[in-house]
């Protein structure tokens, strides 16, 4: 399986210097969003909850 191709990805601190939202819209899934303590953390978080839901699409589609 490849990996999800995240388009229009945005990040954004929200307040907390500790506090970021990453969103992005995933083909086939929508749009995300997922939070960490850093800009690479809520990146990662974003790629790693793109990744699971695009394995539980193909579950659902292949029936286990």
């Amino acid at each position: 399986m490849t990996s999800p191709t995240i388009q229009a990805l945005g990040i954004t601190q929200e307040g907390d210097p500790t506090r970021w939202r990453a969103t992005g819209y995933v083909e086939g899934i929508g749009w995300l969003e997922a939070w960490g303590t850093s800009l690479i953390g809520a990146m990662e978080a974003l790629q790693k909850l793109a990744a699971q839901r695009v394995t539980e699409q193909a579950e659902e589609k292949s029936g286990c």
